[in-house]
């Protein structure tokens, strides 16, 4: 009696995280996908990008992806360079 619960109560866990997986990887394949395109040119994303914030303040980063971005302004290299930690060399001489 318990076996035959626990048997169906982790089937029904099983099923539901291969179906999560499988969306996963199909979110993944539509990402590559989709990148490849703008990269290619075969999608203009031009006007998307023009209504996109300056600053991605609240985002949070996936997976690695645009990892630091929150709060990052990516439009100010000079403003990365200023606020980069100091070098091994920098800190051996302070």
């Amino acid at each position: 009696m318990i076996i035959t619960y626990l048997t169906t109560r982790l089937s029904a866990i099983q099923s539901a995280t291969e179906r999560t997986q499988r969306q996963i990887d199909l979110l993944r394949e539509y990402r590559t996908r989709l990148v490849a395109d703008v990269v290619t040119g075969k999608l203009d994303v031009r006007e998307a990008a023009a209504a996109l914030p300056e600053r991605l303040d609240g985002l949070d980063a996936v997976e690695g992806d645009c990892a630091g971005a929150k709060g990052r302004d990516y439009g100010d290299p000079e403003r990365d360079r200023r606020t980069e930690a100091p070098t091994i060399q920098e800190e051996l001489t302070s």
